[in-house]
């Protein structure tokens, strides 16, 4: 009996077993077939997916395609504008060329018609002229009838429309550079306080060929920069003359090291001095002076003439704006050059 209770036992945990197993296997078919449809339905939406990805990169080739057209137009409008304004600057230089030329065309008419025109011939000992075109650019130089800088203390002056002459204050070597304050006016050149020993350029200063339109054209922008060495600081010779920037605003003045570390900075303010370089040698064609406080002077050295011009202008006329009138030392500033009218 026992036994039989046991094989009954048995046999009923057997069924359970297989019906457990059985109920198993329908349930994992069950849950393959539905993995199955899971696997379809990703299958479908990775394809999709996929035609999504290719036409997406499809359109940001062609977006970049665009984009790189639209910057070739912008650099070409650019190159275009910059063309158009060289085309500018060398149609004003061509006509400062051709007022030149009609200048000289008249002089030399005049000087056929009248032998007493030109230079004074030099007949006596110590007599001295002044060599050079009187240009903004240029360089002046005294000199004898033997071609030597004549003996003696030199002075040079302006004169103006209406005859009247003002020292130029430290101008007192062989050699003068025009600064942009002498433009309309004739240099002279005298020695001790005789009369008879002084000597005029044969014309008025003028502008250098397309100098007033670079000059408008910064004016317009708002700022310039050049880059200068700072040949003396208060009086003292650098030793060590590093390459710097002078960058000129419409409101004051910042010079930077070659690093673009700012070294010195001044508004524009009725204490400040600004003038050519005045003697030097020929390197003068390149200098400025530059006094940005009463305790700080500075001598500086351009790349080349037309920025030494350029730049003094620009900070004449940016100061002007504030109602403030920049020259050299002991400077008439009542008689300064006005760039608008073109009149000393």
């Amino acid at each position: 009996m026992i036994e039989a209770n046991k094989a009954v036992w048995e046999f009923r945990q057997l069924a359970d077993s297989m019906r457990k197993a059985e109920e198993k296997g329908i349930g994992c078919e069950s849950l393959a077939k539905k993995d199955r449809l899971k696997t379809k339905e990703l299958e479908k939406k990775v394809e999709l997916l996929t035609e999504t990805n290719q036409q997406l990169r499809e359109e940001l080739s062609q977006a970049q395609s665009i984009s790189e057209v639209q910057e070739e137009l912008r650099q070409e409008q650019s190159r275009c504008r910059q063309l158009q304004e060289e085309v500018e600057v060398l149609k004003g230089a061509r006509e400062s060329q051709q007022q030149e030329i009609e200048a000289l065309r008249r002089e030399s008419a005049a000087a056929k018609c009248s032998p007493s025109s030109g230079p004074k011939p030099l007949t006596k000992p110590g007599e001295f002229q002044i060599l050079g075109r009187p240009m903004l650019g240029g360089m002046l130089r005294v000199a004898d009838e033997s071609g030597d800088p004549p003996v003696g203390v030199l002075q040079w002056s302006r004169k103006f429309l209406d005859g009247s002459c003002h020292q130029i204050a430290g101008a007192c070597r062989t050699q003068y550079s025009p600064d942009p304050m002498d433009v309309g006016c004739v240099l002279t050149c005298s020695i001790g306080k005789g009369p008879d020993h002084a000597a005029s350029t044969r014309a008025p200063v003028m502008l250098s060929p397309g100098l007033e339109d670079k000059v408008k054209s910064c004016l317009a922008e708002g700022t310039a920069t050049f880059n200068i060495v700072i040949v003396q600081l208060n009086g003292e010779v650098q030793s060590r003359k590093g390459m710097y920037s002078i960058q000129v605003t419409s409101t004051g003045i910042e010079i930077f090291s070659a690093s673009g570390k700012p070294k010195f900075q001044a508004d524009y303010a009725a204490d400040m001095q600004v003038c050519g370089a005045r003697g030097g040698g020929d390197a003068a064609s390149h200098g400025i002076y530059l006094c940005l406080q009463p305790n700080l002077a500075l001598m500086l050295a351009c790349e080349n003439a037309q920025d030494r011009n350029i730049c003094i202008m620009l900070i004449r006329e940016f100061a002007l704006r504030h109602g403030i009138a920049l020259g050299g030392p002991k400077d008439d500033l009542s008689r300064r050059f006005d760039l608008t009218s073109r009149r000393p």
